[in-house]
């Protein structure tokens, strides 16, 4: 018997109704767990974004930003504690860290420069914007918490922009810069500077104690640090002024030159703090980390303001 127009309608729309429950379930229940499950990075994002990237490009993991010598907490602790190992700068490549302090909490923030752009751009990609998502081009992982966006500034409201930490070690080919290693005197009390490598192993290995990178200087620049000895108190002195200089000359101070140069852009500065109860060498400390020049005044240091500048 021939079926009715009817008949085959009502079996068509059993049909549709049955594929369109079919695929509720299919949305509702199994979805979910054949895709890939989302990561959030809204709480304490920006590190913990810039962890993941850098474990993800270079294959290592970043230290804690908590419980480091600099006494700095938060995304800006990098800046200060990371040098020893990776140079730091105000030029920008792709796959390094964007590093500012400040913040409404003080702990700074961090973003992973993803790449720079033929017109002069970034782009970034920074974890704590919970209204955001972003999507793993390696994985295909959806990101929550995650923003991803291109800028012209590194300029923001209520916070201050550091520079660049460039995480493979190196610091980009136009940047013409000398990386100034710290060691300490562990028999003085001397901390001593140079960017002469051999010089920090030798001294190094004759009982000094290395401390890492201090900081990055231009290889010139218009403005040089001059580097005295005194031979009676076996102390170093540094400074760039050149009266200063030939003052500690003529009272016996001998001069040893350009000990390095300071950044006529006055990217980083370098703090100078002077212990007036010291009697021999280590009279004075110099450091770009503001937190360790101020503990070092409420110990009674005197602060003697900029010192000079570091890339």
């Amino acid at each position: 018997m021939k079926e009715s127009d009817g008949m085959v309608y009502k079996k068509h729309r059993i049909v549709i109704e049955l594929v369109t429950v079919l695929a509720l379930v299919f949305m509702l229940v199994w979805a979910p767990v054949l895709s890939v499950q989302a990561t959030d990075y809204s709480s304490s994002g920006c590190v913990r974004w810039a962890r993941y990237r850098t474990s993800q490009v270079y294959g290592f993991t970043l230290p804690s930003t908590t419980n480091q010598p600099s006494g700095v907490y938060g995304a800006s602790n990098w800046w200060y504690s990371l040098p020893s190992k990776y140079p730091r700068g105000q030029v920008p490549e792709a796959n390094c860290l964007a590093i500012w302090s400040g913040g409404s909490a003080g702990y700074g923030h961090v973003a992973y420069v993803e790449s720079v752009n033929a017109d002069g751009s970034l782009t970034l990609t920074e974890g704590g914007f919970s209204s955001s998502t972003y999507t793993d081009s390696v994985t295909g992982e959806l990101h929550t918490g995650v923003r991803c966006s291109t800028v012209t500034t590194m300029v923001r409201k209520n916070y201050t922009f550091l520079g660049y930490v460039y995480l493979d070690g190196t610091v980009p080919d136009d940047v013409e810069s000398v990386s100034m290693y710290r060691l300490y005197n562990p028999n003085s009390g001397e901390h001593f500077y140079t960017g002469n490598a051999s010089e920090m192993q030798m001294l190094s290995s004759i009982g000094w104690n290395y401390e890492g990178v201090a900081w990055t200087a231009p290889k010139t620049s218009a403005t040089p640090v001059y580097r005295l000895y005194n031979p009676n108190a076996g102390d170093h002195h540094y400074t760039t002024n050149a009266a200063e200089a030939q003052n500690l000359i003529s009272l016996g101070w001998q001069d040893e030159g350009i000990g390095w140069y300071s950044d006529d852009q006055q990217s980083t500065v370098l703090y100078r703090v002077y212990n007036p109860n010291a009697t021999g060498a280590g009279a004075h400390h110099y450091t770009t980390n503001y937190e360790e020049a101020k503990y070092l005044v409420q110990l009674g240091w005197n602060d003697e303001g900029t010192a000079w500048y570091g890339l």
